[in-house]
């Protein structure tokens, strides 16, 4: 649960969603790192995946990037 009482997604719940024939691509970051996280994604063009999941390390990471969306 996070701060707030709401219950945070398990890894294991998104890759049971979002692979494709097997495949998930995966990328770990926490607050520290948003900045470097958002940079590559863009120019990496990453938003093209559907399989592709982000693994919030923190819950400062996890509110900016599930939660608040910045």
């Amino acid at each position: 649960m996070d701060d707030d009482g709401k219950p945070i997604t398990t890894l294991k719940e998104l890759i049971l969603r979002v692979q494709k024939n097997g495949i998930v691509m995966v990328t770990f970051t926490d607050s520290s790192y948003l900045g470097a996280f958002y940079t590559s994604y863009q120019i990496s063009h990453l938003d093209q995946y559907s399989n592709f999941i982000v693994v919030a390390m923190d819950l400062d990471g996890y509110h900016v990037l599930f939660i608040h969306k910045l």
